[in-house]
């Protein structure tokens, strides 16, 4: 199964939330107290967080990822976000965040 197969609509917000808050894995897994695997198998959509779980993600994401956006059947290839596929170039993008940025500040 490719990432793409497995992406539901709340691996995918749960991704870009964490994406937009500049977070790593390992730091946004501490809101939770869960370990760091288990935020990337959520992610990558291998596995759904359970009811509970799933309700505090809702709670620290301020509603961008519901409990019912795990509920959701894969995604079509479509419309998966760019950035999340496996070949995607993580570190393109932050440089260019970054040179945003600084340009932004001068």
């Amino acid at each position: 199964m490719s990432l793409e197969e497995g992406m539901n609509l709340g691996a995918q917000l749960l991704w870009r939330w964490r994406y937009d808050k500049g977070l790593t894995q390992h730091e946004a897994c501490k809101y939770l107290d869960q370990h760091p695997v288990a935020w990337s198998r959520w992610e990558n959509g291998h596995v759904k967080p359970g009811r509970s779980t799933a309700v505090a993600i809702e709670r620290i994401t301020l509603g961008t990822v519901t409990c019912g956006s795990w509920d959701e059947d894969p995604l079509p290839e479509y419309e998966i976000d760019p950035s999340i596929k496996e070949n995607f170039d993580a570190t393109a993008m932050w440089r260019a965040k970054e040179d945003k940025r600084k340009k932004g500040k001068k």
